[in-house]
């Protein structure tokens, strides 16, 4: 098998029986071949996360992004792998349930009877109206008689709590419960602050927590920000400046066990001068 340098489209090939081969119980690798979808999914996650912060780190055109992009597709093979052992769907058949849904989602772009929307929330609409017409015609009455709270409890459990915060948010706007301005979310804000000051125990605390955060999050996503990156810019922030007070107390010969709060505070400050 050779892949010095193969056309894509053999490339994608070889790589899928490269892994069929390692999958294979009596000539694959044992590890490999003995892994449960429950088992790789952690793998598949933790990619994702290693092709993110290269991206943030050195951004997507660099070989770390590209590496860590083969890596994540590498993954996407490998349940691909797995789903063909289990139900004999294969990967040229994930492909083209990909392209029928690209074509059946994108009429605008796609049906040259069709017009083209005048924005993104008109095509965002227009997706949301064809997956309720798809449900239909599939006979699954239950995802086509969904509620509003079907619908809100559909959003994944699993991603990250500020950014399900805001794809609630967004979908309670279509519904429209929403609030009209990104200034009248600041004043809920406000309150839910004023709520956590005031909260006496310690289960309140954290219940007016919570609340505050969500509400940061509908704050963020009507400024059309994204919750989940800013919380991450506000961490790589802090731990460079961190890095910088801690640069700044050896370059004095400071001990950093014996300064006080107030001489680390000081210190902060200067690193907070040097830049973000």
């Amino acid at each position: 098998m050779n892949l010095k340098s193969p056309a894509p489209a053999s490339a994608a090939c070889a790589a899928l029986q490269m892994l069929e081969t390692l999958r294979s119980p009596e000539k694959g690798c044992p590890w490999l071949s003995s892994r449960r979808f429950d088992e790789l999914y952690p793998y598949f996650v933790e990619e994702l996360h290693e092709y993110r912060q290269a991206v943030l780190a050195t951004g997507p055109k660099s070989p770390e992004a590209r590496s860590e992009l083969a890596d994540l597709l590498f993954q996407v093979l490998l349940h691909a792998t797995l789903l063909k052992e289990q139900s004999g769907v294969g990967f040229e058949e994930l492909c083209q349930d990909v392209v029928q849904k690209l074509e059946r989602r994108h009429p605008h772009v796609f049906d040259p009877t069709h017009g083209r929307f005048a924005s993104a929330e008109e095509a965002g609409r227009a997706w949301e109206e064809l997956k309720l017409k798809e449900a239909r015609l599939a006979s699954r009455p239950e995802e086509a008689r969904e509620s509003m709270s079907d619908k809100l409890e559909r959003i994944p459990s699993t991603l990250p709590a500020l950014q399900r915060a805001s794809r609630i948010g967004k979908k309670t706007e279509g519904f429209g419960f929403d609030w009209d301005s990104a200034e009248a979310v600041f004043e809920k804000v406000c309150e839910e602050f004023a709520e956590l000051e005031s909260a006496q125990s310690p289960e309140n605390r954290r219940e007016e927590l919570g609340d505050l955060f969500f509400s940061l999050s509908q704050y963020a996503r009507h400024l059309r920000l994204p919750p989940e990156e800013v919380a991450d810019e506000a961490n790589r922030k802090f731990l460079g400046r961190f890095r910088a007070m801690e640069s700044l107390s050896l370059s004095q010969g400071l001990i950093w066990k014996e300064l006080t709060l107030s001489e680390k505070e000081a210190l902060w400050q200067q690193a907070k001068t040097r830049g973000p």
